[in-house]
C-alpha cells in the first residue's frame, strides 16, 4: 500500500505479480485509485471473488504497452510464481519493454 502510494502517480498502470496481491491491496483503496488495473477484467466484487477475474494473457501485454510506467507490486525476489498464461505475460512483457 504505502510503496504503491508513493511511487505511483495518476494514471500509471499497475501490475499485480501474482495476482492474489490485488487482494491485500484492495484492503486500502485510496492507495491505487489513481492508477490503472493492466490485468483486470472483472473486479473482485463483480465477480464474487476475491482476487477478480483477470484478462487473457495477449491482452494483458497488449494493454502494458499502452503505458509508460507501471507500478509492480510483486513478491519478494525468488519466492516462486504462479506459472499461467497471465503471469508468464506480465514478467515476459515487463522484461522485455520496461
Amino acid at each position: 500500500g504505502a510503496a504503491v502510494r508513493k511511487e505511483g502517480r495518476p494514471g500509471d498502470g499497475l501490475l499485480y505479480l501474482p495476482d492474489r496481491h490485488r487482494m491485500w491491496i484492495g484492503a486500502v483503496p485510496e492507495d491505487t485509485r489513481l492508477l490503472t488495473d493492466l490485468a483486470l477484467a472483472q473486479d473482485p466484487v463483480s465477480s464474487n471473488t476475491l482476487e477478480g477475474v483477470e484478462l487473457p494473457a495477449r491482452d494483458i501485454a497488449a494493454r502494458m504497452l499502452e503505458f509508460d510506467r507501471i507500478v509492480a507490486v510483486r513478491d519478494p525476489a525468488g519466492a516462486p510464481s504462479p506459472a499461467n498464461p497471465q503471469e508468464q505475460a506480465k514478467t515476459s512483457t515487463l522484461r522485455c519493454h520496461f
